[in-house]
């Protein structure tokens, strides 16, 4: 959290201070335990981990890195649960922890009360028992701070341990707590950065962390985050005092400013009122109290459109002397730091948050300035949507580095790939190889065919036009095909027959925050009935998401129209993400569904036409399911066209003349986009 990074910040889990008489107990000389805490650059994002004590282990404690979040429910990390434990029972390399069963109290509350609120994640039902144990375990939900991802986990009896301190010093005495936790698989932590196998709760909940500690410590917790990977930062938790060096008898709690924490219904994080922000004696207006989440998982500040735009209006007029540069995703103003190409610095003003009582929290241009490359930096705040709830969201940071790069690809006729090779010589950007952890395997990178000047299609020249022509493949046994020309486009069996003559051309309207595809779509039309929609629904054409989504009202009335013309398919149980699904079972054999063509209709009458093999996703044998999904009320695009329709259709994107193409399925032309040859043939 960039605003956070260089501050200390004390977060009372608790507001109420107490206070005890002097007795003739027993005072231990600690007042906190302590762990450090390490900044990782190696995700898809900046992230900070602590180091736990674990299971003792032949004379010695194991030790665990977790991600610190401020908003989980619990802790979860990388375990197995073992019902029997003795010596040399558990498996080398791995974590053993005792399970808690489906019927013991802790496993209702925490699904109940205490889980994760995410629409992705699916309900859970009482898992299978352990070998020999004669119980059923309780799988909860768990969600990936880093992808966002749903999964599971089981709940369990823990132990951690960890040193204590008088805030100044570490002891060699140890402090443990005995929390419930949750041991999920290895490959929930793929994303997660190098040796970090874990999520450390520090929320609010009965069952993150501060809960399990008692006295002498206070529920208090105290988190100085560090701003480099060199040297690890502090977690403490207790009273304090708190010493940092040179002069670690100087009590940093000298040096807060306390605001009261604020309850929020959906969260167990932490959240704070900002009443205005200020830049140079100017405030930007905000709503009375306006809500402000704390969050270590985030990669930037987020503000609410309003709020940023509002910002980002007083930080020009205040930074006029300061060149600007173009912006880089997703910052919207940006600095230009290079003088005759040599980096300079650059100061710009203070933001005050202002708190309840006029007190203000002050971010400084270490905190609001961030590096992207030698030559640019950029106001480190980001638009967090029109609708963002909390408006205020303080995150952390990451970046990648401006290079030259160098591609190189075969070229072709459109019917053969010659032996003969083209170089393209574009601006890309590096990135760690922690940040395609969540990619497929073997996949490295993200190749830009959009429209900006910057993606692929603007480096490639004469004799090549701005054209790229995709087909993607329904099977993972056979590739498809990315072509970037004018063509003709040949496959086979067939390869003479140019698929340009099985297109239909609409024209690509521009979006002014994207540089994206986009077409118009007047109506969407089943069995020749009309599904209303607003003259001209934007609609994107995206690969990345894998199914087509539209906005709520427009997939309620297709779902009737379906439910309407498919009367005699055998209904299913709905799967997420899809809201209608048939069963292909009859008597336990699996039979294949037929359902109506969907047409989408475009300018000038013309019409896309998705047909079964576009519409139809097979679930299981026994489920297939209509492949479209619940956007949302608010959808914006109201239509984002999915992969899934695409697949076996011909799609050319023509950046000469503005326009898309599509053939509609290949399958009727018996053949499918896995036809291209890619034999090398030498250069004519």
């Amino acid at each position: 959290m960039h605003l956070l990074i260089q501050l200390f910040v004390t977060i009372l889990a608790f507001i109420s201070h107490e206070h005890g008489f002097a007795t003739a107990q027993f005072v231990p000389p600690y007042s906190s335990v302590v762990v450090p805490v390490n900044k990782h650059t190696d995700a898809a994002k900046p992230l900070y981990s602590v180091q736990i004590m674990t299971a003792f282990v032949n004379l010695q404690y194991l030790h665990a890195n977790f991600l610190i979040d401020l908003d989980a429910p619990f802790i979860w990390h990388d375990c197995i649960l073992q019902w029997n434990s003795f010596p040399g029972s558990c498996p080398n390399n791995t974590l053993c922890t005792y399970p808690v069963s489906c019927e013991e109290f802790q496993c209702t509350d925490v699904r109940t009360t205490y889980s994760y609120k995410n629409p992705s994640c699916a309900p859970v039902n009482n898992d299978s028992t352990i070998p020999d144990w004669g119980y059923c375990t309780c799988p909860v939900n768990v969600v990936n701070p880093i992808t966002g991802s749903c999964g599971q986990a089981l709940l369990n009896y823990d132990e951690f341990t960890v040193n204590t301190s008088n805030g100044r010093n570490v002891f060699t005495g140890l402090y443990g707590a005995y929390p419930n936790a949750a041991c999920a698989p290895s490959s929930e932590f793929q994303s997660f950065p190098a040796n970090v196998s874990g999520v450390m709760a520090l929320s609010t909940s009965p069952y993150a962390l501060p809960a399990y500690l008692f006295e002498p410590l206070k529920r208090i917790v105290a988190l100085c985050l560090p701003s480099t990977v060199s040297s690890p930062g502090v977690l403490l938790y207790g009273t304090g005092p708190y010493g940092l060096l040179p002069r670690s008898d100087v009590d940093v709690r000298t040096l807060l400013t306390f605001t009261p924490l604020i309850k929020h219904p959906d969260s167990f994080g932490y959240f704070i009122s900002v009443n205005a922000i200020v830049i140079k004696l100017r405030s930007i207006d905000l709503p009375a109290n306006t809500t402000t989440k704390l969050s270590t998982v985030e990669p930037y500040t987020t503000l609410r459109t309003d709020i940023y735009q509002g910002m980002v209006r007083r930080f020009i007029k205040v930074t006029q002397r300061i060149p600007p540069a173009k912006p880089v995703a997703p910052f919207g103003l940006c600095y230009s730091t290079s003088n005759n190409g040599t980096q300079v610095s650059i100061k710009v003003p203070d933001i005050d948050f202002i708190l309840p009582d006029g007190k203000k929290w002050t971010i400084s241009t270490a905190n609001s300035i961030k590096q992207i490359t030698k030559d640019v930096a950029c106001l480190a705040f980001a638009d967090g949507g029109a609708t963002s709830e909390p408006a205020i969201v303080i995150g952390s940071c990451g970046q990648a580095l401006l290079n030259y790069d160098e591609f190189t690809v075969n070229t072709s006729n459109g019917r053969n790939v010659f032996t003969g090779l083209y170089g393209a010589y574009p601006n890309t950007a590096c990135a760690p190889s922690s940040e395609f952890q969540s990619f497929p395997e073997n996949v490295s990178g993200v190749m830009a065919l959009s429209t900006s000047p910057y993606a692929l299609p603007a480096y490639l020249f004469e004799p090549l036009k701005r054209i790229v022509a995709l087909c993607l493949p329904s099977t993972v046994s056979a590739p498809g095909v990315l072509l970037y020309g004018t063509g003709p486009y040949g496959l086979l069996p067939r390869s003479d027959v140019d698929v340009r003559t099985l297109l239909t051309f609409t024209p690509l309207i521009k979006h002014p925050d994207s540089f994206g595809y986009f077409i118009s779509v007047n109506a969407i039309v089943i069995k020749l009935r009309s599904i209303d929609l607003p003259a001209n629904t934007t609609t994107k054409l995206s690969t990345v998401e894998p199914y087509t989504t539209l906005r709520t009202d427009i997939y309620q009335s297709m779902v009737r129209r379906f439910i309407k013309v498919t009367q005699r398919i055998p209904p299913a149980k709905p799967v997420a993400p899809f809201g209608l699904c048939y069963s292909t079972s009859n008597n336990g054999t699996q039979v294949s569904i037929k359902v109506p063509d969907i047409d989408f209709i475009l300018p000038d009458g013309k019409k896309w036409t998705i047909s079964t093999a576009n519409s139809i996703k097979q679930i299981t044998k026994d489920v297939a399911c209509l492949a479209f999904a619940d956007g949302g009320a608010t959808s914006e695009p109201a239509i984002v066209i999915g992969t899934f329709q695409y697949e076996d259709n011909f799609l050319v994107f023509d950046l000469e003349n503005s326009t898309f193409g599509f053939s509609n399925s290949l399958l009727s032309k018996k053949t499918s986009c896995s036809n291209f040859n890619f034999t090398l043939t030498n250069s004519p």
